[in-house]
C-alpha cells in the first residue's frame, strides 16, 4: 500500500491547523479524524507499507 501527501500542512490540512485559536473544539476534532483515517489507511497494508 502507498500512502502519498504525508507531511506537515498536509496532514492535518493547514485551515484545520488555523482554527486552533478561533474554534478549538473543531480544531480538535479534525485533528482527531485526520488522525484516525491515517491510522486506519496506514493499518489495512497487508504485505508492505509506503509512506511518502
Amino acid at each position: 500500500m502507498i500512502v502519498a501527501g504525508v507531511s506537515d500542512g498536509l496532514i492535518p490540512r493547514d485551515d484545520v491547523n488555523r482554527r486552533r485559536t478561533t474554534d478549538p473544539v473543531r480544531h480538535r476534532r479534525e485533528v482527531q479524524q485526520a488522525r484516525s483515517l491515517l491510522f486506519v489507511a496506514t493499518t489495512r497494508a497487508r504485505d508492505s507499507l509506503d509512506i511518502f
